[in-house]
């Protein structure tokens, strides 16, 4: 016998559609969610397939600046890639909307 009790949950990453950063303290950086996460990694893309952005730390926001200096409104593409404690790895793609 045993008295050790295992919880074993599927990696989740919540992944919001757009972010306001207007310096009204709400939404002004883009972030995600997540449990269960071992290793995470996030990279967001320009529409012309350049990445401005890249970072290991869930819990870092984007705030949205390319080489200091504020980038315009408008669709950016994010790939997130992360593992579970098992080192299955998953990937997440889509788009976020940046609203000025």
């Amino acid at each position: 016998m045993s008295n050790e009790v295992c919880f074993y949950f599927l990696p989740t990453v919540y992944v919001p559609n757009a972010f306001t950063p207007n310096a009204d303290n709400l939404n002004d950086g883009f972030g995600v969610k997540g449990i269960a996460i071992n290793e995470f990694s996030m990279s967001i893309y320009n529409r012309w397939g350049e990445k401005i952005y890249q970072s290991n730390d869930i819990n870092e926001k984007w705030m949205p600046t390319y080489l200091n200096q504020p980038i315009q409104a408008g669709t950016y593409m994010y790939l997130i890639s992360y593992t579970d404690f098992e080192n299955k790895s998953y990937r997440k793609a889509g788009t976020i909307n940046l609203i000025r």
